[in-house]
């Protein structure tokens, strides 16, 4: 049964290891921010690698450490099922990944497994991301794609009805167009942004925790999270090298966080490219203070999300929370419409090169947060949602 305090919800996310994973950090905070409101949250994670020890309460009182078979074993469910009788959800929120719950990105077996769970709780969906397989994709994507439409249609009426929040515009459409019906729920920043340092400071932190020797003229950007081995910016940087060179400045890219083997692959490719004015360095996972004042310090972000998408990328929301314009060079997945769409609600995303070498030879001041969407914010947009189907 059901507690019925209506403040009282279980959040499902693919992994609790924290670091890892977007959808994992952003449910945290999410759950930290409805905890300030008077909510009491839990947090499952059913679908962790057999690395990982499986074992409830390993993570603290409110988590659950789960497993890759998705409760299919007795003793996994019986443990399961055992810890959430100590606190019954009245709500119930699946965070919902594509390859997130099944490697091939098939999770087939998912509504049913939890339809089946012994709770009588209303549930949420978040779509994080919803089907591969658009236009110009292969054979196997599109069919691919196709069954990922058929468990998206069919999971909320497997749920009873669920409530289904997904963060950008065109996953809002193409959700509809399968017949879900969705609300939006904006993405926030999982770093909080520090006090920054004066120029000089930060130099001599770069100096001093990676030796990197920067001047006061130096231009700095950032590409924030996982770089995509199919994102491909070096005709840009080429572009870039040879006004750099002419206008006698020099650009250090850094990259910050869990960027992935797409980092390595850009590194090798940067050191055969014999750039004089741009430079490319990895620095890596850091604290949320040192990663903020690589924003502060920076003139603008890169992302490797496609522009029309960037509304659903927790990176791109931690560069905005910091005044960066942010340009997206790949091609939009949707089309010019929708990402002219987009930019009418994200209006410091850049997509034209022109106007990325213009922030960079005269950077906006003064410079201040640009995103409206705090944690506290989507937190009480998210209670007043679920609120209003109660």
């Amino acid at each position: 049964m059901a507690d019925n305090n209506p403040r009282r919800i279980l959040f499902i996310v693919p992994t609790l290891e924290q670091g890892c994973s977007g959808v994992g950090d952003y449910t945290r905070q999410l759950s930290t921010e409805l905890e300030l409101l008077g909510w009491k949250c839990r947090l499952a994670s059913l679908c962790e690698s057999r690395e990982h020890e499986r074992s409830y309460g390993a993570l603290g009182k409110k988590e659950f450490l789960g497993h890759v078979t998705l409760l299919s074993r007795p003793d996994e469910r019986a443990s399961f099922v055992e810890w959430i009788r100590q606190e019954p959800p009245y709500w119930v929120s699946l965070q919902f990944v594509t390859y997130g719950y099944h490697s091939k990105g098939l999770p087939l077996t998912l509504g049913t497994r939890l339809a089946k769970l012994p709770w009588d709780a209303k549930y949420h969906i978040m779509f994080h991301e919803t089907w591969i397989g658009g236009q110009g994709a292969n054979l196997y994507r599109r069919f691919v794609g196709f069954i990922q439409r058929k468990i998206i249609a069919r999971l909320p009426l497997q749920l009873g009805g669920a409530l289904c929040h997904t963060h950008s515009l065109p996953y809002a459409e193409q959700l509809e167009a399968i017949g879900v019906r969705v609300r939006r729920l904006p993405l926030f920043s999982n770093i909080p942004t520090a006090i920054p340092w004066q120029r000089e400071e930060f130099c001599n932190w770069l100096s001093g925790r990676f030796g990197l020797k920067i001047q006061n003229s130096d231009i700095l950007a950032v590409h924030f999270g996982t770089i995509y081995p199919d994102w491909d910016p070096f005709p840009l940087f080429h572009r870039l090298d040879s006004r750099l060179k002419r206008n006698g400045k020099r650009l250090l890219l850094l990259s910050i966080g869990r960027a992935g083997q797409g980092a390595e692959v850009l590194a090798q490719r940067f050191e055969r490219q014999g750039f004089t004015s741009v430079r490319f360095v990895a620095l890596g996972r850091l604290a949320d203070f040192e990663l903020s004042q690589c924003l502060h310090a920076a003139t603008a972000g890169l992302s490797s999300t496609p522009p029309d998408l960037i509304q659903k990328s927790c990176a791109a929301a931690a560069l905005f929370e910091h005044g960066l314009p942010v340009f997206a060079s790949r091609p939009a997945v949707f089309g010019p419409d929708m990402l002219a769409r987009v930019q009418t609600e994200v209006p410091y995303l850049v997509t034209a090169e022109s106007v990325l070498m213009d922030i960079l030879d005269f950077p906006p001041q003064p410079r201040g947060q640009i995103l409206q969407n705090t944690p506290q914010s989507v937190a009480a947009r998210f209670v007043a949602d679920l609120d209003s189907v109660c």
